[in-house]
């Protein structure tokens, strides 16, 4: 999943948007993945990275802030 995201795979914009949705991925998968929201800009990215700025993880949170300097929040 992860090397499909930093090789711009096929539906690599929508993995990355459920991945960061899915609470029972480990917290530091959903944060590693926020750092590449920077490669695919779109709405639906910036309303993912909204949704991980109100994570109950800080690594999440702290993961999303850095992210929205990258995507127009």
């Amino acid at each position: 999943m992860m090397h499909s995201l930093r090789n711009g795979g096929i539906g690599a914009a929508d993995i990355l948007n459920v991945l960061l949705l899915d609470p029972p991925i480990p917290p530091i998968r959903r944060a590693t993945a926020l750092k590449e929201v920077a490669h695919y800009p779109s709405e639906q990215t910036v309303k993912t990275v909204v949704v991980a700025l109100k994570d109950a993880e800080p690594v999440v949170r702290i993961a999303a802030i850095h992210a929205s300097a990258c995507v127009a929040v």
